[in-house]
């Protein structure tokens, strides 16, 4: 069943050490902070992912996701990349004690107040399309999917992403040939993602 997730804002807070370090520390803000806590079993290493962005001191802006330390967990970070082709968006692709996230952030080129994103991995059967979809609020352009260990063995492609819009959505009910999307792209060869996590020690 399509799980819907929402990233939001925090106050702010201090960024570890571990993180900062190869940033200019004058360039850092953070985009939002995530429970993410629910989707990590029970007695989860860690309950709080940030997202910030940055300059590099070489001058290089760059993304970074990092999980805050929890329970004796060291700090662990990712930056963000374009990981699907052509998508207006960068994800860091998490896999912890078994749970997958994939975190990511929509480029500000993508006009209108942003509602959802909608990640959809390959099933043969139409009739079971609602199970292979997964749908993120976007709260400061920022997304998290969450892949439960026994959704593994299917979610090991994407085949489509989508990008919605509330002006987007407003066209799909306006004209029944719109798609509704503010952005939507369909892989003919999905794109594979069963290798791309990273592990968290």
């Amino acid at each position: 069943m399509g799980l819907l997730a929402s990233l939001f804002g925090c106050g702010s807070s201090a960024v570890p050490e571990a993180v900062r370090s190869g940033l200019d520390e004058q360039s850092i803000q953070t985009i939002g902070t995530l429970d993410i806590s629910p989707w990590l079993g029970d007695n989860p290493r860690y309950q709080r992912l940030s997202l910030i962005q940055a300059q590099t001191q070489a001058g290089q802006p760059t993304t970074v996701a990092y999980l805050e330390p929890h329970a004796g967990a060291a700090v662990f970070s990712l930056p963000l990349s374009r990981q699907f082709p052509d998508a207006p968006l960068q994800t860091a692709l998490f896999e912890i004690d078994g749970y997958r996230l994939i975190v990511g952030l929509v480029d500000a080129e993508i006009n209108g107040e942003l509602t959802t994103i909608e990640f959809e991995r390959e099933e043969p059967n139409q009739a079971n399309w609602l199970e292979a979809l997964k749908v993120s609020n976007l709260n400061q352009r920022s997304f998290v999917i969450p892949i439960a260990p026994n959704e593994q063995a299917q979610w090991s492609t994407i085949q489509r992403i989508a990008v919605n819009t509330r002006e987007s959505r407003q066209r799909g009910v306006d004209d029944r040939n719109a798609s509704g999307h503010a952005w939507e792209q369909q892989y003919s060869n999905p794109i594979a993602i069963d290798s791309t996590f990273a592990v968290v020690p």
